[in-house]
């Protein structure tokens, strides 16, 4: 119940602070930085295949391999360049690198990707990925 209740407090909070998303959108990001070991990989955004959440972290997907880094999907959502979609609550999806879009199921849809991933769309990820890809 308290997550739920989280949730809509956040988003309520995002309407009263009309100014605060705005910032956060002008603030586009061209590379990530993550960290395994005592390595320090950078990762330029047109790399970047998509995004998958894992709780507090996100596990970036690149043609080199994968990245984990303890950042959440909002920021990214916020802050990737606007030709990366949020296609699921737990997936953002570059749309350079989709390859074809496949009816799955009745109404669902799955995006298959360059590296030969696939991925599930969600009713609302579908309308905006059709937004942006002006189908």
């Amino acid at each position: 119940h308290t997550l739920s209740g989280e949730t809509s407090h956040s988003s309520d909070t995002e309407e009263v602070q009309g100014e605060q998303p705005e910032e956060i959108k002008s603030e586009t990001i061209d590379r990530i930085t993550t960290k395994s070991g005592n390595d320090i990989h950078i990762i330029p955004i047109e790399e970047l295949i998509y995004i998958q959440a894992y709780g507090d972290y996100v596990t970036l997907y690149t043609e080199k391999g994968k990245y984990v880094k303890e950042q959440t999907m909002k920021y990214f959502d916020s802050a990737l360049p606007p030709h990366f979609v949020r296609i699921h609550r737990s997936n953002i999806v570059n749309t350079e690198r989709i390859t074809r879009i496949e009816l799955f199921g009745k109404e669902s849809y799955s995006v298959m990707l360059g590296n030969g991933h696939s991925l599930r769309v969600s009713k609302n990820g579908y309308r905006i990925l059709k937004e942006k890809l002006s189908l």
